[in-house]
């Protein structure tokens, strides 16, 4: 079991072998469905006593044999869509992480406890537990040492499979290095650690935001000096897979230690060049990578100066810091004024239609008071997208450019901006402060009358998120599969296809021509079915053929729009293709 839970989702063997599997059970499938056909119709003309008795009975074997077939199929070929995005996205990489996001963490019982932060001494005015050393050994301690493997020559991205000493945690990070790279190259590389969400990993961190590439460039003209990017795993067990934490939750894994000690030692004492002042550390994450990224960099300023969320969250949604006990006081806005910490920059950024991160737009920046600075980048549209992360790359970068400390060697040179859109003024309906949420139609809340309901009736027709399309969606593929499954009814085949001759009893040697998929008789004594007999087959073939990859076309579509419509992720069709697209290709 161990060895089947290891097998990758994303390599091109698995998506091939999938491939095949869906093909074969597609096929199998169709001719299951013309072979039933084909018997029902050889023994219809049998059916002379009781001939509705007859028909209820065939009927229900007909579905209790071919529905699970055609379910199987209409799930193999969602599955096989999702495991082609998925290869590029890469929410998961095993069986065993598909298992787990399956099934979903194991809640624990009793109340949820925070294992105590070390935070700097400096902040608490020389009080409390001391902060542990940033600075690197002239002699790296070799618990610390990884031992890296380049996965492409063209990008310099590198792995590890590292075991933290302090947390105890054994898990990948990825890492990509600049052109020219040397640890004996004397430079001074600052460092960008990343963060993913969830459901999402280490591996194509750095491909999906094209982070790689983007750094280089500001490298290249001279904004950014060089700088290392590392993408730790927060994946460590399956119930951080599931709802991974930002701390040290108390009977959990130590994420936290994991992310604030074990990786930043260990960058110091595998890469020479590493800075180990505070300035040369950002932080940053999308989604609940992003609140993470905000969360350690308030507990540890001492390790991080910068930090940038990516349409991240004000308050906990996932983890242990989610829970009742922690939710309140681990609220960004709250946190960032109740708890000691050196100075620090944040970057936030939020598009207007994307109402999983308001509040860390809206509540999160007036929190920020004394040597804290923030900025917000809040594009009119992106949704809660991967397109919209990469976009706006370039602007974090520019930005964490520009701080303090940052480089070295002098201030980048002001490069001009996006300049982030205004946040609507808050109303008295709007208690969060946000700008007015589309529903689920994609209609704001001040449309009313007739005319507003019948453009939300439009738009729920037409919106990605609508309930319309989903209701339409939804009665397109039941009557799709029933049509898949549906047979002649005997008064249809007697009088239709079979004429006086199935009414004769004769139709084992009736000509179908006009309407058998499979026949057993002879067109004037020949020695085969009649070409038209032949034709007639090859058609409902076909059409049966048509029939059940036009419902599991639908289904995979159908189930794309609920799990967008729950999720939230998307606004418009427009943000879904500029994710979706590229991923299925």
């Amino acid at each position: 079991m161990s060895s089947l839970s290891d097998v990758s989702v994303v390599s091109t063997s698995f998506f091939a072998g999938f491939v095949v599997v869906t093909l074969i059970a597609l096929a199998a499938t169709v001719l299951l469905l013309t072979r039933l056909a084909s018997r029902r119709r050889r023994t219809h003309a049998a059916e002379h006593v009781d001939q509705r008795r007859g028909r209820f009975r065939w009927r229900r074997r007909f579905f209790v044999a071919a529905l699970p077939a055609v379910l199987v199929c209409q799930l193999l070929v969602t599955g096989l869509a999702a495991t082609k995005i998925n290869m590029s996205l890469r929410f998961a990489t095993t069986i065993g992480q598909v298992a787990q996001l399956a099934t979903g963490p194991d809640h624990a019982s009793g109340p949820t406890r925070l294992a105590p932060v070390t935070t700097p001494s400096a902040a608490d005015g020389g009080e409390g537990d001391e902060a542990p050393q940033t600075d690197a050994p002239s002699t790296p301690d070799p618990a610390y040492v990884a031992s890296l493997e380049q996965t492409t020559e063209e990008d310099n991205t590198y792995k590890t499979t590292f075991h933290g000493p302090a947390s105890d945690i054994t898990d990948d990070v990825w890492f990509w290095t600049p052109r020219g790279y040397s640890p004996t190259d004397g430079k001074s590389y600052n460092v960008l650690v990343f963060l993913h969400g969830v459901p999402g990993a280490a591996d194509g961190m750095v491909s999906s935001l094209d982070l790689g590439a983007q750094v280089q460039a500001a490298i290249d003209d001279g904004r950014l000096p060089p700088t290392i990017i590392v993408v730790p795993s927060l994946n460590a067990d399956a119930t951080q897979r599931s709802a991974p934490d930002c701390a040290d939750v108390v009977g959990r894994a130590k994420v936290g230690t994991w992310i604030q000690e074990d990786v930043p030692k260990m960058v110091q004492a595998t890469f020479s060049g590493a800075r180990t002042d505070r300035e040369g550390w950002a932080l940053g994450g999308v989604s609940s990578g992003g609140y993470c990224a905000v969360w350690t960099t308030i507990m540890r300023s001492d390790v991080y100066s910068s930090a940038i969320s990516m349409s991240g969250y004000d308050v906990p949604d996932v983890g242990g810091l989610s829970t009742p006990e922690l939710r309140k006081q681990n609220t960004l806005s709250t946190l960032v004024d109740n708890q000691p910490h050196e100075p620090i920059n944040l970057w936030l950024l939020g598009a207007q239609d994307d109402p999983l991160d308001q509040g860390s737009i809206t509540n999160l920046p007036p929190a920020v008071e004394g040597d804290d600075t923030v900025e917000v980048d809040r594009p009119v549209s992106g949704g809660h997208s991967w397109a919209l992360w990469k976009e706006q790359t370039p602007v974090f970068l520019t930005w964490w450019s520009q701080r303090s400390g940052v480089n070295p060697n002098g201030a980048a040179p002001p490069t001009a901006a996006p300049t982030p859109t205004p946040t609507a003024t808050p109303t008295a309906d709007d208690s969060s402060g946000a700008d007015p949420a589309p529903d689920a139609a994609g209609t704001s809340a001040g449309e009313s009358g007739s005319n507003g309901m019948m453009h939300r009736l439009a738009r729920s027709f037409t919106q990605i998120r609508g309930t319309g399309i989903i209701m339409m969606l939804s009665l397109a593929t039941i009557a799709l599969l029933l049509a898949c499954l549906s047979q002649p009814t005997p008064r249809a085949v007697e009088n239709g296809e079979s004429g006086t001759v199935a009414r004769s009893g004769e139709g084992d040697s009736a000509d179908e021509a006009g309407g058998a998929g499979d026949t057993d008789g002879h067109d004037g004594g020949g020695d085969g079915p009649a070409p038209s007999a032949r034709w007639t087959t090859a058609a409902r073939v076909a059409a049966r053929a048509g029939l059940l990859v036009g419902t599991c076309v639908l289904t995979m579509f159908l189930v794309g729009l609920i799990s967008n419509r729950i999720g939230a992720f998307y606004l418009t069709w427009s943000e879904a293709w500029a994710d979706i697209g590229p991923a299925l290709r």
